[in-house]
């Protein structure tokens, strides 16, 4: 377990993974924002 926690610690620090982490919450965000101005 702890290897690969430290696994996914490695993952989450690589810039990379941030920006597109930070994309898809983003695109996501958009999205429920749109749907629910829609209705």
């Amino acid at each position: 377990p702890k290897e690969k926690y430290a696994l996914k610690a490695k993952k989450i620090d690589h810039p990379k993974y941030k920006l597109v982490s930070w994309e898809l919450y983003f695109n996501y965000y958009n999205y429920v924002l749109l749907h629910y101005w829609r209705k």
